[in-house]
């Protein structure tokens, strides 16, 4: 009897893994998939390609110095602080505690602004693309994850999860606002890293795991909070693969060197000093109160009550997003104590996650691994470890989200056949796709956004002040009489709460101002225009704006009232803030001058009124009559002489 003949060991390779037994399931069709899901992320987005830029694009696109020198300002993107070209001010850029480097982002919008100029469609179009690639990469990188699956699950969970995550209405803030793209870029590039990594530890190619940590570097140049994926990424290859200690070690590596590269360009960039105190301002730093006539911190007890009320804030938003809004900050969050029944309540539902996820993992659990992603991923935009700026904010859970969708996947896929378990998935979706659809068009443009979000932010300090400023912008192009006197009414109404949520803001008393003053109330004007003043001595609109106030306010003067004292007075306070540069203010003390039989007095003004427009008749016409009253025949004609021809020259 022949002896039988030894068998070789196998040799591992990406294909050779475990698979579900393949069937003709239309399910098990990854390409049919993918288009799909790619198909719906555009088509759930598509109206948003219409819209202008609104909200934070101003900061990264419209008046930001370095995007709108397109390439040419690359160097400077990658130089400063991402908000340094917008604030075009040392030290402004660090408003928000710590700074921000997040260059990417802003290198693809010069890139755009140099290729297309000024063309909202061309950037909203490559957001909603780059969403829609994060949809495929998101796909294939957990039909990877799940490859090892017992049968349907295997196809089934990436699916739902990728499905649930294009459809929620929680990501239009981010798709909808092309500032959002350093969200997209962030994930996008964070998942190609998992991908990679568990593709080198399938392949035994160590090259795809150096891939991965240039993508994670990528993914960290476009928004900081990437690092959570030096540990979520080992945690799936410890969920999903069993590598061994050396495959654990070098995956480790690639990430960490990846890390390292972003945090020391980061620190030679941005300095290394991570530890700013929060500014005692409270639309930079929300945990503030205001006391008697000044500003204090939260306690511990406020600041933690407040942190976790706005978890469940969250975890309702994922579960029911009915009423989205771009704007939590003070006061749509009230401040609450450690002491609250949300905040305890908030506070037993993470710690059971927190074990749950880590009970679950250990055993292997997809269902803990996404507990455990989402607390990862939340944890860096939840004000634990350092402020965001605001309290909350749907974009924060761009990221975070993709665990809950995970979540809610793999539970589907327990019902007892998979069509019973897209079916439900897709009743769960409908509803979702049509907030989704409905939620972009209100980001057709900035009035269009404020007016429906004020619905929902309407105790927001930013807000209203936001829509107060807005108004005022839209009065200046109105021409009907009486929109415009509503424009004003209504600019003057969320100006009051935007200064009575924020006693020391001083925009609001900036725009009070300007509605007294274009209302012709000089006096209001006058009073709002110093009240900002007393607020920011250094805010130079307040101060000018107030010298045209005491201008109009002499020109009413003199003019309606003809009270020439009172207008010389009130010019004589207009002109010490304007100075020589103003030509109305030099030709109105001119005139009062003259009127008031101080032709003497009158003369120098008129002159400096002619230097400022010497092609201007009247400043020269003002001149004829002052030398005339002055004896002064010869320097008169010469001034009529050039009267004659300008306004001869005015004819042809």
């Amino acid at each position: 009897m022949s002896k039988p003949k030894a068998k070789k060991p196998s040799v591992i390779t990406e294909n050779s893994i475990q698979e579900p037994v393949k069937d003709q399931h239309w399910y098990a069709n990854k390409s049919l998939i993918s288009k799909l899901l790619i198909g719906l992320a555009f088509i759930l987005n598509i109206n948003t390609l219409g819209n202008d830029y609104a909200l934070d694009d101003a900061i990264v696109i419209t008046d930001n110095m370095f995007t709108q020198e397109g390439i040419s300002g690359i160097p400077g993107i990658l130089k400063y602080d991402t908000f340094y070209g917008f604030f075009k001010e040392a030290g402004k850029e660090n408003l928000v505690s710590g700074g921000r480097y997040r260059p990417l982002s802003l290198v693809t919008f010069a890139i755009e602004y140099e290729l297309f100029g000024k063309d909202p469609f061309m950037s909203h179009l490559i957001n909603l693309l780059l969403f829609c690639l994060s949809a495929f990469i998101l796909y294939l990188s957990l039909l990877k994850l799940f490859r090892n699956s017992k049968g349907a699950t295997a196809y089934t969970i990436p699916l739902l999860a990728t499905l649930l995550f294009v459809v929620h209405p929680i990501h239009t803030e981010v798709i909808a606002n092309i500032k959002g793209r350093d969200e997209i870029l962030t994930l996008l590039f964070s998942i190609t890293a998992l991908y990679l990594c568990v593709r080198a530890l399938d392949t035994k190619q160590n090259f795809w795991a150096w891939i991965g940590g240039l993508s994670l570097f990528l993914g960290l140049l476009s928004k900081e909070n990437a690092i959570t994926w030096i540990a979520i990424i080992p945690l799936a290859l410890y969920v999903f693969r069993k590598p061994t200690t050396k495959e654990w070690l070098l995956l480790n590596l690639s990430l960490w060197v990846g890390a390292a590269a972003f945090l020391l360009i980061r620190g030679m960039v941005l300095g290394w000093n991570l530890n700013h105190a929060p500014p005692m301002e409270l639309m930079n730093n929300p945990f503030v109160k205001w006391v008697g006539d000044h500003y204090e911190a939260y306690t511990s007890s406020e600041t933690t009550g407040t942190i976790l009320y706005t978890v469940l804030q969250y975890f309702q938003l994922l579960i029911f997003p009915l009423h989205l809004t771009h704007d939590y900050y003070p006061f749509v969050i009230k401040m609450h104590t450690l002491q609250d029944p949300a905040s305890l309540l908030s506070l037993i539902l993470l710690i059971a996650l927190a074990v749950l996820g880590v009970i679950l993992v250990r055993k292997r659990n997809a269902i803990g691994f996404g507990i455990l992603y989402f607390l990862a991923t939340f944890s860096i935009v939840s004000n634990v470890f350092f402020p965001i700026g605001t309290m909350m904010g749907e974009r924060f859970m761009y990221m975070p989200s993709l665990g809950f969708c995970l979540i809610i996947a793999v539970l589907l896929s327990k019902l007892s056949k998979p069509v019973l378990s897209f079916g439900v998935g897709v009743l769960i979706c409908l509803p979702l796709m049509l907030k989704t659809v409905s939620r972009n068009s209100f980001w057709e443009n900035d009035m269009t956004l404020f007016r429906e979000d004020i619905k929902i932010s309407g105790e927001s300090a930013k807000l209203n002040n936001a829509m107060a400023g807005l108004l005022m912008s839209d009065y200046s192009k109105e021409v009907d009489p009486q929109k415009k006197s509503m424009m004003l009414s209504e600019s003057k109404g969320f100006a009051l709460k935007a200064l009575q949520l924020h006693p020391t803001y001083k925009y609001p008393p900036f725009i009070l101002g300007n509605v007294y003053f274009y209302g012709q109330s000089y006096d209001s004007a006058a009073y709002y225009y110093q009240k900002a003043l007393l607020i920011s001595p250094d805010f130079k609109e307040a101060k000018k704006n107030l010298g045209f106030s005491y201008r109009d306010a002499g020109r009413k003067a003199g003019e309606v009232e003809h009270n020439v004292p009172k207008a010389l007075e009130l010019l004589g306070k207009g002109y010490a803030i304007l100075g020589d540069e103003d030509y109305e203010s030099l030709r109105l003390l001119g005139i009062a001058n003259a009127i008031g039989g101080k032709p003497e007095i009158a003369r120098p003004f008129f002159e400096k009124a002619r230097d400022l427009n010497p092609d201007f008749a009247d400043a020269w016409q003002n001149l004829v009559n002052v030398y005339l009253s002055l004896g002064l025949k010869e320097k008169g004609e010469e001034a009529l002489r050039k009267v004659q021809e300008l306004k001869a020259a005015e004819k042809k």
